[in-house]
């Protein structure tokens, strides 16, 4: 376990950049799309793919992926519920980078 801990430590924040996508920017045209799908998964009970942004550090992070039914929109908190056999989570709707049938 020391020898791991040791060879992350040893890597270069330059390595770890590589690893992580600058955060993409969405047009208004294909976010309105995206929100247009996600409440029709509520309404007519279809599945979706979800893309989001998980922000690690600055502007750079992971996008993150799951296939699911949307069950729940909060409109307060700008947040939707993805629902699959395996498990449920909020995702935040502005950290959305795709939404694909």
């Amino acid at each position: 376990m020391n020898e791991k801990s040791s060879y992350l430590s040893e890597r270069s924040c330059d390595e770890w950049q590589g690893l992580l996508v600058q955060r993409p920017s969405i047009a208004d045209d294909d976010f309105g799309e995206m929100c247009f799908r996600i409440y029709d998964s509520t309404q007519y009970s279809y599945p979706i793919q979800l893309k989001w942004f998980v922000r690690e550090s600055g502007s750079f992070g992971t996008v993150k992926s799951a296939w699911g039914l949307v069950r729940e929109i909060d409109a307060e908190q700008y947040l939707v519920k993805l629902v699959n056999q395996d498990d449920s989570r909020w995702i935040k709707v502005e950290d959305i980078v795709s939404v694909t049938k």
